[in-house]
């Protein structure tokens, strides 16, 4: 009677694709060229169709006879499956994703018998005691592996001696395609290069001590295939070498993401001559001194980017974008379509000063801002900063000045009600002052199509709603119109926190009634 059972009649091609599907519902990866993976590989879960083996005897022959189900592998704890996937899989290429560290120094003499049909190694980082068998790694041929990627960590008090020279990738590694390394030192030339699709070199170095800019860009130019380039203090290590007055034009074609992370006038050098497509995913991060003193630095974001800014095209695309004090560190971020869509585009800057923290660049950040996308159709903007970060409503009135586009606004300011709303307004004068004709006459529109307001963590006080309604009645009198939504969620202070909730909840439903007039729909909170 089981026979009769439609699933019991399944042809085996379809028995291993149930298996498969099965696996990718339960799987966290990333694909190689746009994966988050750092030190570690984000693990496959490849053989998560195993326990479908249990469901009958059928099954779990077909499963044992199918190779394929056993190419990929992650590799754990223990290298039980590792050995069970390298028996399985006869002579199917393999795919390793190693996670621990002593696991995968253990697998290595594993490895090296499968070397002829590895497709993929994914390792753990590494330590400087663990270098003689890295060694023997890359002195394996592999003919096939098409992806590597893998970790050294150095300590500050180590030195450059400590990493590994793999030499040229083309001796060992004929066919790769992928590749991230950190702290090796590795053969910037053709044509090994030129084959690449994802590149990430994270502070590493080139094997020719004399390298110069120029021939790098002559390699990097042939790497007509190269899809996403990671560069993290690779430059540096050629960049002395850059001539006064040097200019050139290095077109990638299929070039999709860019992210260069060195000093900013070598950031700005290496954007000034490579040629970017419109819908360019870029990120930006200037390895800046320390010693500067962020309050009495100016331009630091313009000084990462080309003098003319009409290399960067992807500017003229973007819609979206924030501008964030996250732990202390000033990120610009802007982008257009969908993440996932084929006109996604983005651009991202980031200071890093090998520092913590870099506290009290914000309100610079906003003039940056300001001088850098002002020209941007931006319709959709988010600002967080820290409480007293940013000091005047003038701040406040350059950006939103610089966004006569956007109709959506979010802001955490962390600050006193005044300073954003002050801006809002217009107009710098005393907001609960009645002069009219002053009210009138003061400056320029600001945000004329603004629809959608919300405003984060502002300080509750008496005259909370007052400054509030006033900016509101302003703008109205300047005939703006209705917004469509207002959101204003208050901050309350940990030791006062439920006296201010109380005050909160007894005062703002006096003010909803009076919030019809200017927003379609109101609504308040705290945080």
């Amino acid at each position: 009677m089981a026979d009769l059972v439609p699933i019991h009649n399944l042809p085996n091609e379809i028995l291993v694709e149930i298996f498969l599907m099965h696996a990718a519902a339960s799987r966290t990866f990333s694909l190689a060229g746009t994966s988050g993976y750092k030190h570690r590989p984000h693990p496959r879960r490849a053989l998560g169709w195993v326990s479908l083996m249990r469901v009958c005897r059928h099954w779990r022959e077909v499963a044992l006879a199918t190779p394929t189900l056993w190419q990929i592998v992650d590799v754990n704890k223990t290298t039980t499956w590792l050995k069970l996937a390298i028996d399985r899989s006869c002579n199917a290429p393999l795919e390793l994703y190693l996670h621990v560290c002593d696991v995968a120094l253990d697998s290595i003499p594993l490895i090296l018998t499968q070397a002829h049909r590895l497709r993929k190694l994914l390792l753990p980082p590494f330590k400087r005691s663990d270098l003689p068998a890295l060694k023997i790694l890359f002195q394996t041929v592999m003919p096939l592996l098409n992806e590597l990627r893998i970790h050294l960590d150095i300590w500050e008090n180590e030195t450059t001696s400590t990493r590994i020279s793999i030499g040229s990738l083309d001796d060992c590694f004929p066919s790769l395609r992928s590749v991230r390394l950190e702290n090796f030192t590795v053969a910037w030339a053709l044509p090994a290069m030129s084959r690449m699709r994802y590149l990430n070199l994270h502070n590493c170095e080139t094997v020719d001590e004399n390298l110069t800019f120029n021939q790098f860009l002559d390699t990097l130019e042939a790497c007509t295939e190269l899809e996403d380039l990671r560069l993290h203090g690779f430059v540096s290590t050629i960049a002395h070498r850059v001539p006064a007055g040097f200019a050139r034009a290095v077109f990638l074609p299929r070039l999709q993401r860019l992210t260069i992370s060195e000093p900013p006038a070598l950031c700005r050098q290496l954007l000034s001559v490579i040629h970017l497509p419109p819908t360019i995913i870029l990120r930006v991060i200037g390895q800046i001194d320390p010693s500067l003193d962020p309050h009495d630095t100016h331009h630091l974001f313009p000084s990462m980017l080309p003098e003319d800014l009409s290399k960067l095209p992807v500017i003229q695309s973007l819609k979206h974008a924030s501008v964030e004090n996250n732990n202390d560190v000033v990120v610009l971020q802007l982008w257009s379509g969908s993440r996932y869509s084929n006109d996604f585009a983005s651009v991202i800057l980031k200071l890093d000063c090998g520092l913590e923290t870099f506290e009290g660049y914000m309100p610079h950040a906003i003039e940056d801002f300001v001088h850098l996308f002002s020209s941007a159709p931006i319709e959709n903007v988010y600002v967080s900063c820290r409480p007293g970060e940013v000091h005047t409503s003038a701040t406040w009135a350059l950006l939103f000045a610089a966004l006569p586009a956007v109709h959506t606004l979010t802001v955490s300011s962390g600050l006193t009600l005044e300073l954003v709303w002050h801006a809002l307004a217009g107009r710098q004068l005393p907001l609960l002052e009645v002069d009219e004709d002053a009210a009138r006459a003061f400056s320029p529109v600001l945000l004329p199509n603004l629809q959608s307001l919300k405003v984060e963590d502002l300080d509750w006080s008496e005259d909370a709603m007052g400054y509030v309604l006033e900016s509101l009645r302003r703008r109205a009198r300047r005939g703006l119109p209705q917004l469509d939504e207002l959101t204003i969620e208050f901050f309350r202070p940990t030791g006062d926190r439920f006296r201010v909730q109380e005050e909160i909840e007894r005062v703002l439903p006096f003010y909803e009634k009076s919030m019809e007039e200017f927003a379609k729909r109101f609504a308040w909170g705290w945080t």
